[in-house]
C-alpha cells in the first residue's frame, strides 16, 4: 500500500491571502463546498399575492429538516412557516 498522496485536513492560521489569484481560487473552492451543504428556501410573493418558491434540495425537505432538528422556532419563524402553508406551495 502506498503512502498518502495528500496532506489531508490540517488546521491552518486564518489570514488574508495576499495573492489575488490564489484568493479567488480559494473563494471559488469554498463557495462550491458551501453550496453543496446549504439548505435554503426562498419564498417570494408577487404584488398580486402569488407565491414563488425555491428550495435546495427542495422547499419541503428544508422545512421538514428545520422542524425535525429540535429547533425552537421563534414566533416570527412560526408565522412565516404558517404563511407558507396558507399559500399552498
Amino acid at each position: 500500500m502506498e503512502g498518502k498522496k495528500t496532506q489531508g485536513r490540517k488546521k491552518i492560521e486564518i489570514k488574508m491571502i495576499k495573492n489575488e489569484n490564489a484568493r479567488r481560487i480559494t473563494f471559488s473552492k469554498h463557495q462550491t463546498g458551501l453550496f453543496k451543504k446549504a439548505k435554503i428556501t426562498i419564498i417570494v410573493f408577487s404584488f398580486g399575492g402569488k407565491a414563488f418558491s425555491f428550495g435546495h434540495p427542495s422547499v419541503g425537505s428544508v422545512i421538514n429538516w428545520f422542524l425535525s432538528e429540535n429547533h425552537h422556532p421563534t414566533a416570527q419563524t412560526s408565522r412565516h412557516l404558517g404563511t407558507r402553508h396558507e399559500a399552498r406551495l
